[in-house]
């Protein structure tokens, strides 16, 4: 179903924009091998039902998927956590929204690719709807095990953060396909200068 982490964010931040968030934040954040993911949004929320519901890989909820029986984005996203020595949170509150975190490392063998991040974060400002969507990056070297060089690995921190409606207001429409073109071609740059290629 997903072959790439940037695919399990895409599903999950997805949910966010579908449940009436006005505003959703995406957070990616690589310290070394490890990958730090947080999604928040503002949407409707879950009781403690809906949200053990969620974490049930044969349910869906009803309308969502015609056709379809079965919900797999956070149950894959568990499974892929739990066998990557990750883990993750889960809060929500009804009428308040949800906050989805999760980490894992990429060096382990049974974590999946990362994927195309630029891809990811232009498709899910693609969506129809009026939503606003924060992007912040980040990505640093591994802490070093004695404590020492704290100064300079802070230092060496590189982040970037981006926003649909700043985009859109430099672009205009972002699905459109030479402004998603565009879009793609700067976060591909922001990447590269992140990672230091």
């Amino acid at each position: 179903m997903h072959w790439s982490l940037a695919h399990m964010i895409l599903d999950l931040a997805q949910n966010s924009i579908e449940a009436g968030s006005s505003l959703v934040e995406l957070s990616v954040a690589a310290r070394g091998s490890i990958w730090h993911v947080d999604i928040r949004d503002n949407g409707c929320g879950m009781d403690d039902a809906q949200k053990a519901a969620a974490l049930d890989p044969f349910y869906t909820e009803p309308g969502k998927h015609p056709g379809r029986r079965v919900g797999l984005g956070l149950p894959f996203l568990l499974q892929t956590v739990e066998q990557a020595d990750g883990g993750y949170s889960l809060h929500s509150e009804k009428g308040r929204g949800t906050r989805l975190s999760f980490f894992l490392d990429s060096a382990h063998v049974d974590s999946p690719p990362l994927g195309d991040l630029a891809e990811l974060f232009v498709d899910l400002m693609c969506y129809q709807g009026d939503y606003e969507l924060v992007i912040q990056r980040s990505c640093a070297p591994a802490a070093s095990a004695d404590g020492e060089g704290q100064r300079q690995e802070e230092e060496a921190v590189r982040s970037y953060e981006l926003s649909r409606s700043e985009l859109e207001e430099t672009l205009g429409e972002i699905a459109l396909v030479e402004n998603r073109l565009l879009a793609r071609e700067l976060l591909l740059d922001w990447e590269e200068s992140l990672r230091g290629v």
